[in-house]
């Protein structure tokens, strides 16, 4: 049986769910080993002593416990290694030194670099927190290019990435979990809107409460994300002004979650340039109707869905014509295609790694 290195330093968001699904089915098939560096230490409240941490995490404990696991790795018989993003620094540095076959799972480039900075940088803290980042988006670009095959989301992703990094990324879609909805015989659902996602500007959680507000019934809009009080209390003024009751949970158990997408009667996806939305796929697998703002990977889920998904332009006024149309429509649980079955992506992932 092959040996196959997992590498990854994530703790949170769909790429955790990527890394959890793939793995268990990886598993089945090869020895695997993980790598994954030792966390940084988040529990300092002194603001300096917090940025010197931060620092020092990135720019000298993590290169050396990459450069220090790429000569195991290189030295210990595995046929290839599967490389999932780092939360600190994207691309993992150990694709600079690994010599063996590596996959890299791409997500997203360091949007903060590539998108307008006031979607993912928007008070002055941050960015000046970028500035400090700058190397890290250097060399991100530079490590990317060296793995032998770089793996994308969506068809959006696709065009994007490729022109970011100078790469010929292959698509793969991500699956969805089945076990994540426990479907009821009778579904109720109830008026509200759920949108999943962080709470900054890039998500588009304004737009959306912009475009329920223009409707003569106003629907619930029900947000899971966490963020900053300041962005809380903007998005609460907001709704306030719209009239728009707005429900916003930092955190929920995976039941809660269950209970939301089976409740909810409309997902509703403005985030500014998706990759590709795992949520919109879970919300839609779980019997809700989709609207998604166009310009992202999200609206590929229209091909695969049909009615089920309204795609619209990125104005409060065509966002809120898509949600009245897709209130109206029945909610039911879809046939799940394969291409969105966790099976098929490692398969996919499989002849990459057998691939010689």
């Amino acid at each position: 049986m092959k040996k196959i290195a997992i590498i990854h330093n994530l703790s949170s968001g769909g790429a955790v769910r990527v890394l959890e699904e793939t793995n268990k089915l990886i598993s089945r098939k090869y020895r695997t080993k993980i790598f994954s560096p030792p966390k940084k230490n988040s529990n300092i409240n002194n603001s300096l002593k917090n940025v010197w941490n931060y620092l020092f995490y990135v720019y000298k404990t993590l290169p050396d416990y990459y450069r220090r696991i790429s000569r195991e790795i290189n030295e210990g018989g595995y046929h290839a290694a599967i490389v999932h993003p780092d939360t600190y620094l994207k691309a993992p540095f150990v694709l600079l030194y690994l010599k063996i076959k590596s996959i890299y799972i791409l997500h997203e480039p360091p949007r903060e670099f590539y998108e307008p900075y006031f979607l993912h940088a928007p008070l002055i803290k941050d960015k000046l927190f970028s500035i400090i980042r700058i190397p890290i988006a250097i060399l991100d670009k530079f490590s990317s290019k060296k793995s032998s095959y770089v793996v994308v989301n969506s068809k959006f992703s696709k065009n994007k990435i490729d022109k970011i990094y100078g790469v010929k990324s292959k698509i793969i879609y991500p699956g969805f979990t089945p076990k994540l909805i426990k479907t009821r015989g009778n579904i109720m659902r109830k008026p509200f809107c759920l949108s999943i996602g962080s709470l900054l500007p890039y998500k588009g959680h304004e737009l959306t409460i912009k475009a329920i507000g223009m409707m003569p019934k106003k629907p619930q809009f029900v947000v899971v994300g966490s963020g900053r009080m300041i962005e809380k209390n903007k998005l609460r003024g907001l709704a306030r002004k719209k009239g728009v009751k707005l429900c916003i949970f930092e955190k929920v158990s995976d039941k809660e979650l269950n209970e939301l997408y089976l409740s909810a009667m409309v997902y509703i996806n403005s985030a500014y340039q998706e990759p590709f939305g795992l949520t919109s796929l879970e919300a839609l697998c779980s019997g809700e109707n989709l609207v998604t703002v166009d310009e992202c990977g999200t609206q590929e889920l229209k091909k695969y869905f049909g009615g089920k998904v309204e795609v619209v332009n990125r104005t409060p006024k065509s966002l809120s014509d898509g949600i009245i149309k897709m209130i109206k429509e029945k909610n039911s649980i879809p046939q799940q295609p394969d291409v969105f079955k966790w099976n098929y992506y490692v398969g996919e992932l499989g002849k990459l790694i057998e691939n010689d």
